[in-house]
């Protein structure tokens, strides 16, 4: 679908899997953390080929996170803009927020309900340690909000208004918090309907 927009205006798309995603290599997602290595890496491919004169980034949720974490430590001068579709403002926010909503489901189907609340913040501090031992870093340095500030890069921040898997107050939050040229685009939508022209 974005092809059909860019292409006939001679703009090259690549596209890649972050290491443990799709058809690429790796044992896990840091969703963001690792992954800011990997866009480094495309980013430095594709300047070192001579074949493109600026680029544009387009990331989706984890994509689009890893997108504002990259340009927040230094990024690439050839990276001119970025198109940041329902980024999450935080790695420790969403886990907290998919559980709690998961809970809350799980609850209605009579399910879970005599579970305190307490057990999904004793549960988040399992996982966070748990990924620090195997995966080697802590949810809490996975924080685009907290950068935001310094980013200067033009960006399009879209959303869909019906997500449940990234709530719409994780773009208004870094939208408002974000320092350079910006716009936000909400639509009608959720986290994976198709996007509009």
């Amino acid at each position: 679908m974005m092809l059909h927009g860019l292409l006939p205006h001679n703009i090259s798309v690549f596209a890649f899997d972050f290491s443990g995603a799709g058809q690429s290599e790796g044992k896990y997602l840091s969703l963001g953390y690792y992954e800011k290595g990997d866009l480094a890496t495309v980013v430095n491919h594709l300047r070192e080929s001579g074949k493109v004169s600026r680029i544009g980034l387009w990331g989706h949720s984890m994509g689009a996170s890893t997108c504002l974490l990259y340009a927040a430590g230094g990024g690439d001068a050839f990276v001119t803009s970025m198109v940041l579709d329902s980024a999450f403002s935080s790695l420790e926010t969403i886990m907290t927020e998919v559980a709690a909503n998961a809970k809350k489901k799980l609850a209605f189907d009579g399910l879970m309900s005599a579970v305190p609340d307490f057990f999904i913040s004793m549960a988040l501090t399992f996982m966070r340690k748990s990924i620090m031992t195997q995966a080697s870093f802590d949810i809490r340095e996975v924080h685009p909000l907290g950068k935001v500030n310094r980013v200067l890069l033009p960006a399009v921040f879209t959303h869909g208004e019906r997500d449940e898997i990234v709530g719409a107050h994780h773009v208004d939050l870094l939208y408002e918090n974000y320092a350079g040229d910006k716009t936000l685009l909400k639509f009608d939508g959720d986290h994976n309907s198709p996007r509009p022209d």
